[in-house]
């Protein structure tokens, strides 16, 4: 990404911007199915300087997920205002004479998501950062998704069809990509398919909700991040995500280096005022792994 082609592309959406000039473009490592670049751009407007940070979500040459840049860019707008923290969206652009592919522009919020470094913090601000991740979970979960304009992530008829929709999704996925057999996963979701669970609602679902997909500081979260796959279905599917082995940062049994997972499913439970069954806890953590070992 070259620094004509931005300074081009802003000085389009931006006519007003004078003496537009554009510094420190870096990419941004992570991210399942789109690139992240990050830049500052510095311009005069109406006699003032302004200074702004940059993010662009850049659709990819290849990728091991296909998900659509409107649906993620439709997410950051309708949820910003609602209580859950997420970054300013500016523009989502389909024309690739601009930066060679779509991509859309988002602003850049301060903070850090390294999960490395918060296993060093303190265990006070790890604890409060943790109870905070656990209360934005549950505010997701709890959004009015209707009255939002989120249906068109795709309604599921009945919460009981939650769970065959997203099997037969990572099904259809592991068919199209896989390269060899599979027998423990394909076996777990034989299993996960007679053990279908049936949430109270059907909910709006991050689908990625872990450290690494949020911004924090020494006081709180400032921003979840990487909507690449959400939708509406189970939010039992987050609570697993955010629970398996994969994200116990530090070799422990606390989940994300927080809390143990019967703490943090508990707190959950309490917080979205659902009922986590044992059964319901098993199914999720299945899910979540499942799901994993699909896109991996």
């Amino acid at each position: 990404m070259q620094e004509e082609q931005l300074r081009s592309y802003l000085t389009h959406k931006m006519p007003q911007a004078e003496d537009l000039g554009i510094s420190n473009i870096n990419r941004i490592p992570g991210g399942a199915s789109r690139e992240t670049w990050a830049f500052d751009a510095r311009w005069r407007e109406a006699g003032q300087e302004v200074e702004r940070g940059f993010i662009v979500r850049r659709d990819p040459g290849a990728s091991v997920l296909e998900t659509e840049r409107d649906v993620e860019f439709g997410v950051y707008q309708a949820v910003a205002g609602t209580g859950v923290p997420v970054p300013p969206v500016y523009w989502l652009e389909t024309d690739p004479r601009w930066l060679e592919r779509p991509f859309f522009v988002m602003g850049r919020v301060a903070g850090e998501t390294d999960p490395r470094l918060l296993m060093m913090a303190s265990p006070e601000l790890r604890a409060e950062i943790g109870r905070q991740a656990v209360e934005i979970m549950a505010g997701i979960h709890n959004l009015d998704w209707r009255s939002l304009g989120l249906d068109f992530l795709g309604v599921p008829p009945s919460p009981a069809h939650c769970a065959d929709l997203e099997i037969d999704k990572w099904e259809a996925i592991l068919e199209k990509d896989r390269l060899e057999p599979h027998p423990i996963l394909s076996m777990g979701l034989r299993w996960l398919r007679r053990h279908k669970p049936v949430p109270p609602k059907v909910a709006l679902v991050h689908a990625d909700y872990r450290t690494g997909n949020f911004l924090y500081d020494q006081h709180s979260i400032l921003g979840i991040l990487d909507w690449e796959m959400v939708h509406l279905g189970d939010p039992m599917e987050d609570v697993g995500w955010f629970c398996i082995r994969t994200w116990r940062w530090a070799g422990d049994e606390k989940v994300e280096a927080f809390w143990t997972a019967r703490s943090t499913t508990g707190c959950t439970s309490s917080t979205a005022g659902q009922p986590w069954t044992a059964m319901r806890c098993a199914s999720g953590k299945s899910w979540a792994t499942s799901s994993w070992l699909s896109s991996s």
